[in-house]
């Protein structure tokens, strides 16, 4: 599985369920991204492993349209809370980002967890062992 494999897409639906904005947000294996923006654009992004909770809302308006918002909340310091706003099958996506959120962070304490070689821990000699 590539590391960068895109899981979903979609923009802000902010008119009738309309695709009508410079907001795109993009879900892969490792990130949520949003980016925003036509002449100055910004992306902000949040590793999925560091992805704490989830919660899904959806207006009369949005439920009329079928939209809905996930808000996310995560340990990231640049973006701890994040919205993804007025977009389609919103609950699908909400259990796709904690899916993959788990597995991420499964992936990386197993990673983190196995000793690398040289590892200064493991390199470290006392006056007792000389």
């Amino acid at each position: 599985m590539a590391s960068n494999e895109v899981y979903w897409t979609d923009r802000k639906r902010p008119f009738l369920g309309l695709p009508l904005s410079f907001t795109k947000y993009t879900l892969t294996e490792k990130f949520i991204l949003i980016q925003t923006g036509f002449f100055n654009s910004e992306i902000s992004k949040v590793r999925l492993y560091k992805v704490k909770d989830t919660s899904w809302s959806a207006s009369f308006w949005q439920k009329l349209f079928g939209l809905g918002t996930i808000r996310v909340m995560s340990d990231d310091e640049d973006t701890p809370e994040l919205e993804i706003e007025n977009i389609t099958f919103s609950k699908d996506v909400e259990r796709t980002i904690l899916e993959l959120a788990d597995q991420d962070m499964r992936n990386s304490a197993v990673h983190l967890s196995r000793p690398m070689h040289g590892d200064a821990r493991h390199a470290r000699l006392s006056s007792t062992d000389m």
